[in-house]
Parts: C-alpha cells; sequence; structure tokens
C-alpha cells in the first residue's frame, strides 16, 4: 500500500500535479524569496557605500555639503523644514505617529498588518547598530567637529523610508490615494530636505535610503510568509 502510494506521489510530481498544501508553500516561496533578496542585497549595497567612503573617499556633494553644515550657510526656510522633518524622528513624535498608524491600520485592515508596521518602524534600531559597530567615516570629523559621533546611515531617513514605505503599501493596496502620495512624498523629502538642512551628507542619506528599504522589504518578505 505504501509502495502505492509512493508511486502516485512520483508520477504526480513528474505530472506537475502537485498538492496543494504544495502548491501554497510554492507560491509563498516565490513571493518570499524576492523580498529576501532584495533585503540582503539592499544590506550589501549599506556596507558596500560604507567601504567605499572609508577606502576611496567621499561621493560628490558630500564635500559640498560639509561646507554647508560647517558655515551654517542655511537660508531661514530650509532651516525650519529642517526642523520639521528632524521632528518626526523625535521619540516622542515617532511614538505617537506609530501608536496613531498602528491603532488606524489594526481596526481598518488587521492586526497581522498593525504587527508588521511595529516591524517597519524598527528600521532606526539597524542604522543606530551600524553606527556603533561601523564607526564614522572620514569626513563625519570635517562635518561634525568636536563630535565624533558616525553619521551613517541616516536614522531619519531608513525610519521614514520603512515606516512610511509600508504605509504606502497598504494605502495603495486599499486605494487610498491620498495617504499613498503623502507617505511616498514623505519617504523621498527626508533625503534631500537632511542634506538641504545641513542636517546630513549625501553619503549618510543615500545609506539611509538603502537600509530603509533592505528593512521594508524584510517587512514585505515576513507579510508574504504568513497566511493572511
Amino acid at each position: 500500500m505504501s509502495c502505492m502510494k509512493t508511486v502516485k506521489a512520483i508520477t504526480a510530481m513528474l505530472s506537475g500535479r502537485l498538492p496543494r498544501a504544495s502548491c501554497a508553500r510554492r507560491a509563498v516561496a516565490l513571493q518570499v524569496v524576492p523580498w529576501t533578496a532584495a533585503a540582503l542585497a539592499a544590506f550589501a549595497a549599506t556596507l558596500g557605500l560604507f567601504i567605499w567612503l572609508k577606502t576611496v573617499g567621499p561621493l560628490p556633494g558630500d564635500r559640498w555639503a560639509v561646507l554647508r553644515i560647517r558655515h551654517h550657510n542655511v537660508s531661514a526656510f530650509l532651516e525650519f523644514l529642517g526642523t520639521m522633518f528632524s521632528a518626526i524622528g523625535l521619540a516622542p513624535v515617532a511614538a505617537a505617529t506609530i501608536a496613531g498608524l498602528w491603532a488606524f491600520v489594526t481596526a481598518r485592515i488587521s492586526r497581522r498588518a498593525g504587527f508588521l508596521l511595529i516591524f517597519a518602524s524598527a528600521a532606526p534600531v539597524l542604522s543606530s547598530l551600524l553606527k556603533l559597530s561601523l564607526g564614522p567615516v572620514p569626513l563625519d570629523a570635517l562635518a561634525y567637529s568636536p563630535s565624533t559621533a558616525a553619521s551613517f546611515p541616516s536614522g531619519h531617513v531608513a525610519y521614514a523610508t520603512a515606516l512610511f514605505g509600508y504605509t504606502a503599501v497598504l494605502a495603495c493596496r486599499h486605494e487610498r490615494r491620498v495617504a499613498c502620495v503623502c507617505s511616498i512624498a514623505l519617504v523621498l523629502m527626508m533625503g534631500p530636505v537632511r542634506v538641504l538642512s545641513g542636517t546630513h551628507l549625501p553619503s549618510d542619506v543615500l545609506g539611509g535610503y538603502t537600509i530603509g528599504f533592505g528593512w521594508l522589504a524584510l517587512v514585505l518578505a515576513a507579510e508574504c510568509g504568513q497566511p493572511a
């Protein structure tokens, strides 16, 4: 009897008629693997960028940004804009934002989506760990002296990319166009504002985007790997 079952299973595999459970697992894998690969590629790009900054030199625009930071050559409007976008990443504001988004998403979409949103908001933890483990790049000493703290990658940009990137995904799925556009705008504006307001170097911002996208890809991979 067991031999007959084995023969039938082999015949089904050869003919492409897989059991439903196997098909479901295969479908999940086809969604999880690309997002996981994208996350690993983004993290590798971040490390590659750091190695480039350490061994080769700064990116185009970094030295110009250093001059803006050292001489504080920033208009009143850009300084105001920088303050507003900096506030998004402050602990009290971030906590209130995450709590509000979690409550809304959990009530209107699902608890799973709310949990994944919390997961997306943890991107700055990874950027902070990278700052502690990698240390500053050479231009940090010129831009932020006498501070010796690392500024690569930007935690604000990583946070905005992961959290509001996932918010944009959810809004797009549920045809909330205004929320989708606003979320994407926050992601796209965070980096340039951090540079133009004299807060970060372009390389810091680029590292923040790659880390944030990698974290967002992990969130999407986790979402695909869990039942709805």
